[in-house]
């Protein structure tokens, strides 16, 4: 079972919001790992999660590749689970085994989330996400034209919260992933660079807690 070896690491591309599906952003720790290993003519590649949540994985195949590369459109992986030998690829289509640019062949989006398998519970109330009895401004509401209207974002909300505050949950969940090392914020060349907490929960959908304190997690 060649999916507890580790081989090329793949780093994938992830306010308060509720959602199906969310991004994978850059981080400190592993998240996905594409496995490789060579069988008689061809390079076969497992596909390892190391998220305590599931994945879905989006393969695009280059065009001059589709009639050689053999693997799936998408797939759903399962929290901490492996899929052996998922992709496959002709040993002769390689220019370098030893060092393997898997872009060359396919490009991959990962979304947090499984969407065949998450339907939201209307009837689960939610708790503000700070401490009891405290108030504060909301910056953007839902599907707000500054930064909120992506499939990702239009059900987030920005609170006007002062450094060093509490967040708290605002729904009983899983912690799937946190992020905590980021020291820049602002601007677009920074959007995939979030201090967050992701809470997984029991009907599937997840709460993203983004724009936290450097080591504030």
């Amino acid at each position: 079972m060649r999916c507890k070896t580790k081989n090329t690491s793949l780093p994938l591309l992830i306010v308060f919001m509720v959602l199906m599906m969310g991004n994978l952003s850059y981080g400190q720790h592993k998240t996905l790992e594409l496995i490789d290993a060579i069988k008689n003519d061809t390079v076969y590649l497992d596909l390892k999660n190391y998220l305590s949540g599931p994945v879905l994985i989006e393969f695009s195949f280059k065009d001059e590749m589709k009639d050689f590369v053999n693997g799936p459109e998408e797939v759903v992986i399962q929290s901490e689970a492996c899929i052996p030998e998922l992709i496959s690829i002709p040993i002769e289509l390689i220019k370098d085994t030893s060092s393997i640019e898997w872009r060359d062949y396919f490009d991959v989006n990962a979304s947090l989330g499984d969407p065949y398998n998450s339907a939201h519970n209307d009837s689960i109330l939610y708790n503000l996400p700070f401490s009891s009895g405290k108030k504060y401004r909301i910056m953007q509401p839902w599907n707000g034209k500054l930064s909120h209207f992506t499939r990702e974002s239009k059900y987030a909300l920005d609170f006007d919260m002062p450094e060093g505050d509490t967040i708290c949950a605002a729904r009983e969940g899983i912690v799937i992933r946190t992020v905590d090392h980021f020291t820049e914020n602002g601007g677009k060349e920074h959007k995939d660079k979030a201090n967050q907490v992701v809470v997984l929960h029991d009907d599937g959908t997840m709460a993203f807690y983004v724009h936290l304190l450097h080591r504030g997690v």
